[in-house]
């Protein structure tokens, strides 16, 4: 897992965000993780979203506690 954390700059979305095109296709080749270029990819896409859904919500964990329960 330390090196999923390090090869993914530990997961921080506005990091991941500001990231060249060269970072995310050097991570196809990045034996610390699995190379699978949509997994890749998705992390990228994922940064976006929780960027975003944090912007609208004032944080992500703010959208997550307001989940409904059912």
């Amino acid at each position: 897992w330390p090196g999923f954390e390090q090869a993914f700059l530990g997961f921080e979305p506005k990091r991941l965000l500001f990231q060249p095109d060269d970072f995310w296709h050097e991570l196809t080749s990045d034996e610390r993780i699995v190379r699978n270029p949509q997994k890749i990819k998705s992390v990228r896409e994922n940064a976006a979203f929780v960027e975003r859904v944090s912007k609208e919500h004032g944080g992500f964990g703010r959208f997550l506690a307001d989940w409904p329960e059912d």
